[in-house]
């Protein structure tokens, strides 16, 4: 997810784009992570929304690595470790990201940046207007490999 998302564009208008690429089963089968700048620059609601919203394109999960906004975030809930105990749970999660010259079985480039804000049409994903054009998106994503796999958008 390459730049920033256009202004007022939200975490749901950056997933319903990227549905609107991929197609509602343009991930079916796999587990997507998500990165990029756009993703980085997500509140963690918004990160759990484009996560969430994976199951629309039909992934079996997403995922977006952890970092200072996580762990921000977890900070201020009240049912984590304190002291020693978040140390070393911190030390933990901070190893949950993707190895360097990971592999995937897709990848796909996003510019983030034409993501406009959209309103979901009546009827699911598919139902409206939708179309990749002008979404920035771009790799190859079609046809899904039977056995399922890894993706990162």
């Amino acid at each position: 997810m390459d730049g920033a998302l256009a202004p007022g564009a939200t975490a749901k208008d950056l997933i319903l784009a990227i549905i609107a690429c991929i197609g509602n089963a343009g991930a079916a089968g796999h587990i997507v992570e998500y990165a990029g700048a756009a993703i980085r620059n997500l509140s963690m609601e918004g990160r759990m929304t484009v996560c969430n919203m994976s199951a629309e394109a039909g992934a079996r999960a997403g995922l977006i690595a952890s970092d200072q906004t996580t762990f921000d975030y977890l900070a201020a809930c009240t049912n984590v470790a304190t002291g020693a105990g978040w140390y070393a749970a911190l030390a933990d999660w901070q190893g949950l990201t993707s190895d360097d010259g990971a592999r995937f079985d897709r990848e796909i480039q996003f510019d983030s940046g034409d993501v406009a804000p959209l309103g979901h049409q009546p009827g699911g994903i598919g139902a409206g207007e939708w179309s990749c054009a002008g979404a920035g998106c771009s790799g190859r994503y079609w046809p899904a490999p039977a056995h399922g796999g890894s993706a990162r958008l």
